[in-house]
C-alpha cells in the first residue's frame, strides 16, 4: 500500500469520476485507475462501483476512505513536527518558469506557512543555465528536468514528477484529431522550440535526428509564447505534460510517439547535507510529492 493510492481513492470518492479525479491529482486516468486496481487486488475488496455515469464507494470503501483521510491528515501532523524546530534560514532556489503548472508553488506555499522565517529566493532558468548555477553554488537547490539519461556525482536528486513530452497542436491542424502522433509526422512542420539552454530543445531535437530528419525550426520562444503562436494558428511546438497550460481554447496536446519521457526533479549538492535549512526544504517538498505522485 502506497501513499499516493490513498490519495487517489479519496479523489475519486470526492469527485464519483475517475477521470475528474485524475485531473485534480495531476496524474492521468490510466494511471490512477491502474493504482487504484493495485490498492484493491491488494486488500481483496472492491472500493468502488462503477456506474454508467457515476463511480459510488462500496461499503468497504467508505470506510477505508475514512481511514486513508486519517492516514494522511497523522502525515501532515508528522511533517510539521518535523519542521517545528526550523526557525529561520535563507534558501536560493533556480525553478522553472512554469512550475505553477504541476504544484511546486503550492507545495512551497505549505513549506512557507509552517516555517515563516525561512527566506526563499527564486532564480528562473532552463535546465542548463539552472545545473550551471548549482554546480556553481549559486542556487542551494534547482527544479530540473533533465535531458534524456541524465546523471551528475555530484548531486542528490529527489524525484518529483513523471512525465512526457507532447505535440501543441492548433485544434485546426490536420494532426490535431490524432490519438498520438509519431514524430516522423512533423518532417515538414514548422516547430516551435524552446531556448537552447533547455532540455526540451534537446530531446526534441534528437528524437527528430532519430527518426530521420532535421526538424524544421520556426523559432525559439518560451512555452507561454509558443502556446500564444500556436493558438493563433502559427505551426506546432513540443511541451511537458505537466507543465502544458490549459488557458488557451484553441490548442491540444497529443502524445508523441516514440514516447520521451520528461521528469522533474528536485537537485541538490550532497555537501548541502550540513545545511539544515536547505534539507529541510528538500525533504518536504519531496515529502510532498511522493504523497501525491507516482515517480
Amino acid at each position: 500500500m502506497e501513499l499516493h493510492q490513498l490519495l487517489y481513492i479519496i479523489k475519486v470518492a470526492e469527485y464519483k469520476n475517475f477521470s475528474k479525479a485524475a485531473e485534480a491529482a495531476c496524474v492521468t486516468q490510466p494511471t490512477l485507475s491502474n493504482q487504484i486496481m493495485k490498492l484493491e487486488s491488494e486488500l481483496g475488496v472492491k472500493l468502488f462501483k462503477r456506474c454508467t455515469r457515476s463511480v459510488l464507494l462500496t461499503p468497504v470503501g467508505e470506510e477505508i476512505v475514512s481511514h486513508a483521510h486519517e492516514v494522511l491528515k497523522a502525515l501532515e501532523l508528522i511533517n510539521q513536527a518535523a519542521l517545528h524546530t526550523l526557525q529561520s534560514g535563507h534558501i536560493k532556489i533556480a525553478t522553472m518558469l512554469n512550475s505553477k503548472n504541476f504544484g511546486l508553488t503550492k507545495s512551497i506555499v505549505l513549506f512557507q506557512k509552517q516555517c515563516p522565517n525561512v527566506r526563499i529566493q527564486f532564480e528562473e532558468a532552463g535546465f542548463k543555465v539552472a545545473l550551471q548555477c548549482l554546480l556553481n553554488n549559486e542556487v542551494d537547490a534547482a527544479i530540473l528536468i533533465p535531458e534524456t539519461n541524465f546523471k551528475n556525482q555530484m548531486l542528490e536528486v529527489v524525484p518529483l514528477i513523471k512525465g512526457q513530452v507532447m505535440l501543441i497542436a492548433n485544434k485546426n491542424h490536420r494532426l490535431a484529431k490524432k490519438v498520438c502522433v509519431d514524430i516522423k509526422e512533423l518532417q515538414h512542420e514548422r516547430l516551435w522550440f524552446p531556448p537552447r539552454n533547455y532540455s526540451m530543445y534537446t530531446d526534441a531535437y534528437m528524437a527528430c535526428v532519430a527518426r530521420g530528419f532535421e526538424p524544421l525550426i520556426a523559432g525559439e520562444c518560451a512555452l507561454e509564447t509558443m502556446c500564444s503562436l500556436i493558438d493563433g494558428g502559427s505551426g506546432l511546438g513540443f511541451a511537458t505534460n505537466f507543465l502544458a497550460p490549459n488557458n488557451y481554447s484553441n490548442i491540444v496536446a497529443i502524445p508523441i510517439v516514440p514516447k520521451i519521457e520528461r521528469n522533474a526533479y528536485l537537485a541538490f549538492p550532497k555537501k548541502q547535507k550540513q545545511n539544515k535549512a536547505v534539507m529541510d526544504f528538500c525533504n518536504f517538498i519531496g515529502a510532498y510529492f511522493q504523497e501525491r505522485f507516482v515517480l
